[in-house]
């Protein structure tokens, strides 16, 4: 009978060996990326156990021990986790994606080089393409006011397709040093210009670098902070899509009390003759008999409001296995607030990037700007001509309201002028 039982108690322990063999099976495979391409020192896991290996050059993995209803785990920075269930197979291949939110989480602090958000030591802002994008503003400097701390964006000529932009980060230098920031456009040194010139839907994301880190990395020219332009481009193994974007809005005054506060005909009388400066025969003999006794707003006649501003663009991005590509085109157009003065704008850029072999990657970027820029050039503050005194511009508001707005066209070179006729005073402005 004991001979029975041990027999027994063998065949058992024969059998759940058996049964543990069969559940237990030897796998392997190859780890790539979406492309096909060998995704080197990949992580491969039995779900819930620390069994797991990397992968090798060529992107293959061996794994022992797996039990054949268990789950495998791919993992590598920068992609998606991907799961896959062993069913008793031998051989369990995986294609991870690229993770997006994982690259958007990352800023440039270098020539073309980048860190994740949570390692980076030193200040550095980032303002997206959303946030360029929805900006009404012709340049993408001006998009950044109001987007960075301690970045002020000004503008020094006030009319439209003006370049004179003044950027400071943290106040301006002391002993007459320049407070320009460095301009860095996808890892190549630039300047403020070339960013005005390009189209602000054209750009990824613009990262400021504002302290002493930046210095580390560009140097001494890097002193007064660093902006840095990523400009976008395609995707590879991604379909061709068109976008096309249409935008118009209208610039004007912000406040209008200082015109509104001006004197009306009616009300200049009244001072006069309540200040004692002229009797009522004297504004009866000098103005009203001769027919000046108007209300004007001469400020209607030299500023332009509710100026028109529009942008159209078109953009077509995709990619196949080998090639990622860009190409738009944009025009916009501004009238400013000075008669005659606006500006127009085409751009052209393209972007493509190709890697033919895993060891070589080349790209092509152009980006191609035409601009129109006119401006009145009898506006001004003020100034003296031919003996006559004249008023330009912005002090144009001080003439007599009591003058009518009577014109006689002349010719002035190319530009066709309107001259104000008033009495003493004579006002020039340019329409073109």
């Amino acid at each position: 009978m004991k001979k029975v039982k041990l027999l027994l108690s063998a065949l058992m322990v024969l059998a759940a060996t058996a049964i543990a063999s069969a559940q237990s099976i030897r796998v392997s495979g190859v780890v790539t990326d979406v492309n096909g391409e060998p995704l080197p020192g990949a992580t491969v896991m039995v779900q819930g156990t620390s069994n797991g290996t990397a992968t090798g050059a060529d992107g293959s993995y061996t794994l022992t021990g797996v039990p054949s209803d268990g789950t495998l785990v791919a993992t590598m920075i920068g992609y998606i986790e991907e799961t896959a269930p062993v069913r008793g197979r031998s051989t369990v291949n995986f294609g991870l994606a690229e993770d997006s939110e994982l690259i958007e989480n990352a800023v440039v602090v270098g020539y073309g080089s980048a860190k994740k958000v949570g390692s980076i030591v030193g200040s550095v802002t980032t303002v997206k393409s959303e946030s360029l994008k929805n900006t009404p503003s012709s340049t993408a400097l001006d998009a950044l006011q109001g987007q960075v701390a301690g970045l002020s964006v000004l503008t020094s000529g006030g009319v439209s397709g003006d370049n004179n932009v003044s950027m400071t980060l943290h106040g301006v230098g002391s002993l007459g040093a320049s407070s320009t920031p460095l301009f860095v456009i996808d890892g190549i040194p630039s300047s403020s210009s070339a960013v005005m010139n390009m189209n602000p839907n054209d750009i990824e994301s613009v990262s400021v670098l504002k302290d002493a880190s930046a210095t580390s990395i560009y140097g001494s020219r890097a002193a007064n902070g660093v902006v840095y332009v990523q400009t976008k481009s395609g995707a590879y193994n991604e379909s061709a899509h068109v976008t096309v974007r249409s935008q118009y809005g209208i610039s004007t005054v912000a406040d209008m009390t200082y015109y509104n506060n001006l004197m009306s005909g009616d009300q200049l009388k009244d001072f006069w003759l309540r200040m004692g400066m002229f009797t009522p025969e004297y504004i009866e003999n000098n103005y009203t008999s001769k027919g000046y006794n108007c209300n004007t707003k001469w400020y209607e006649h030299y500023m332009q409001f509710n100026n028109p501003q529009y942008q159209n663009d078109v953009t077509v991005e995709g990619g196949g296995r080998k090639v990622a590509y860009m190409l738009s085109a944009s025009q916009y157009y501004q009238r400013g607030t000075t008669p005659g003065n606006f500006y127009e704008r085409y751009t052209i850029r393209s972007n493509v990037q190709a890697h033919p072999f895993d060891w070589l990657k080349v790209g092509l970027t152009a980006n191609l700007t035409k601009d129109k820029t006119q401006e009145n050039g009898y506006y001004g503050n003020s100034g003296s001509a031919g003996g006559n005194n004249y008023l330009y511009g912005g002090l144009s508001i001080i003439l007599n309201p009591l003058y009518p707005d009577v014109f006689d066209e002349k010719t002035y070179g190319r530009y066709k002028v309107q001259v104000i006729v008033i009495p003493r005073l004579n006002a020039r402005i340019t329409l073109v």
